[in-house]
């Protein structure tokens, strides 16, 4: 794989990147999997530390996971 390109399965890191302005350069479907490609670029990984580190956001999207199973079990 290109070392220019960063790619991901998590929704969760796309739409965060997504977010910080990032463009989803390409997008394929592999085994049932979708995976989103990003151009890297100087700011990238900065971004996504900033993802892994935002305690918050980390605590928004587990509960907010949490409320779908409740819909679910309705």
């Amino acid at each position: 794989m290109n070392n220019n390109i960063f790619q991901t399965s998590s929704l969760n890191i796309v739409a965060w990147l997504m977010t910080k302005g990032y463009d989803v350069k390409d997008q394929k479907k592999i085994n049932n999997n979708t995976i989103f490609y990003f151009e890297r670029d100087d700011n990238l990984q900065s971004a996504i530390n900033e993802y892994n580190n935002n305690i918050p956001l980390k605590e928004f999207i587990s509960n907010f996971r949490k409320v779908k199973m409740m819909i679910k079990t309705l």
